[in-house]
């Protein structure tokens, strides 16, 4: 990428700004419609270390990552389900890591719950405290949490509860990798999650798990851990045939593989810089707003706004319905609020190939709903 801004190979007329799934570039859906291959033979092997150096880049780890045909809420569970856990600390700062609650109790796990505002990351003295009084032996949290946009500091998180336990450190990044730099083994996290319908870019249906030897051991020590959302099954069928336990989405790989091209020829750095660069723009155009008397803000609270999704609290003459419609004739589309927030929040994909000219372009648009009366539900 030059100075000038980002590669015209970035998606810069875009205007799918949902935040997840987003806009997938032409060639990464086209890649999709290749031949398929034999999952057990050379071209596969080929193909599957190809993945493994990309996707270990774009992770910041030295790990083998497992990739799987699924959901990233199935790499949830199996980082639960397979941790051999009996107490679980969920650190609940939205809806995505409310998930890993319900899935803990739908395992038969004792939960605790230590829950923020939605407008707040977790403060590491607090999950301290809450760590030496439940003794868990499981923490799960989200790193980039899409309901609210908050970002949580994950590697302070993580000094705090190994100062207190020895319990195993699950985090979420679905809406993060891709969008900015994460160093699961230097943040002592012990199951790293992330999917592919986010800031990495790509379809929907793969998602990724790296996990530390720690977790591994702790595993080990488990009977339950199923078979399919067993990551050391996975591991060692990596390990051995150089490719995956089963069948995968082949066609979701080619699609990786052409995704993880494009984004090394960006280069990953300049890649993190432009979704920093679309959240200030994101943030000038409230402050220029709310210069013009209009009421917009966005939930999290600084320094732990995310860089690739932006959710914005509307004025109470606004809900999200009226906001989504009225982006239509232009073909924008964003999110409404997640869940309980649903009608008086927008949510803004900034990310994967999505341009700063793309995103001008969005806001241009949506300006004319903060501004007209008739906008009011």
């Amino acid at each position: 990428m030059g100075p000038e801004g980002p590669s015209p190979a970035l998606i810069e007329d875009g205007r799918f700004f949902l935040p997840g799934p987003t806009e997938v570039h032409a060639s990464v859906l086209q890649a999709q419609s290749r031949p398929l291959i034999s999952h057990r033979g050379s071209e596969m092997q080929a193909l599957w270390a190809r993945l493994q150096e990309g996707m270990q880049g774009v992770l910041g780890t030295s790990r083998p990552v497992w990739i799987s045909t699924s959901s990233a809420t199935a790499m949830m569970e199996a980082a639960v389900r397979a941790s051999g856990a009996e107490r679980v600390l969920c650190l609940i700062a939205g809806a995505f890591s409310r998930r890993f609650a319900r899935i803990a109790e739908a395992s038969g796990l004792v939960v605790e719950r230590l829950e923020v505002e939605p407008h707040q990351a977790h403060a590491p003295d607090e999950v301290a405290e809450w760590v030496a009084r439940v003794g868990p032996d499981l923490v799960t949290m989200v790193h980039c949490e899409t309901s609210t946009g908050v970002l949580n500091p994950v590697a302070d998180l993580a000094v705090a509860i190994r100062r207190e336990s020895d319990a195993l450190i699950v985090a979420d990044s679905v809406s993060g990798a891709g969008g900015l730099p994460v160093h699961p083994e230097a943040w002592g996290v012990d199951f790293f999650l992330t999917g592919s319908q986010k800031a990495l870019a790509v379809p929907p249906g793969l998602a990724f798990g790296v996990v530390s030897p720690r977790f591994v051991d702790r595993a080990r020590q488990n009977p339950a851990r199923g078979l399919y959302l067993d990551p050391l099954v996975h591991l060692e069928a990596q390990r051995e045939r150089g490719g995956p336990m089963t069948t995968p989405a082949i066609s979701c790989l080619f699609a990786l593989a052409v995704q993880l091209d494009r984004m090394e020829s960006e280069g990953l750095e300049e890649r993190f810089k432009r979704h920093r660069k679309m959240q200030a723009d994101v943030t000038d155009w409230m402050r220029h707003l709310r210069s013009s008397g209009l009421e917009v803000e966005r939930v999290a609270a600084d320094p732990f706004a995310s860089p690739t999704v932006s959710v914005l609290r509307l004025p109470p003459r606004l809900d999200s319905d009226a906001v989504v419609r009225g982006l239509a004739p232009s073909g924008y589309a964003v999110g409404r609020g997640y869940g309980e927030w649903r009608d008086g929040q927008i949510r803004i994909g900034h990310m994967g190939d999505h341009t700063r000219a793309g995103l001008g372009g969005l806001l241009e648009a949506l300006t004319p709903a903060f501004r007209s009366p008739g906008s009011t539900a």
